[in-house]
């Protein structure tokens, strides 16, 4: 059984037939943390002590120059500064989260996915 981070509820999923994709999604995991995506916020959660936090909200569609198409997503940890990162590919640009400091840089990416 799943259980979604809200600040204000927790709501029980049983099923993943309950689960609205566009809402709700797995973006990435990484040394046992998920990152989940609910509405326009990302979480952080270790299911092996069932807790979650909110970590950053998804960047605004003007931000990302129009709406484009989340190609792929990962969640990555930089030792060298003790930091988780989401990384997150749409058509044409990437966007690097930095989970301590909560900000997003973007940049163009040179090479074509498919």
């Amino acid at each position: 059984m799943l259980e979604l981070c809200n600040p204000m509820r927790l709501k029980k999923i049983d099923s993943a037939e309950e689960i609205e994709m566009p809402r709700f999604g797995i973006l990435g995991s990484c040394k046992g943390l998920l990152l989940i995506k609910h509405y326009m916020d990302l979480y952080l959660w270790n299911p092996s002590i069932r807790q979650c936090t909110n970590v950053v909200s998804l960047p605004q569609p003007d931000r990302l120059q129009c709406e484009r198409v989340l190609i792929v997503s990962g969640l990555c940890y930089d030792s060298s500064i003790d930091e988780y990162k989401a990384v997150m590919v749409y058509e044409g640009i990437t966007v690097v989260a930095s989970l301590k400091s909560r900000r997003w840089t973007s940049f163009c990416f040179p090479y074509e996915l498919k």
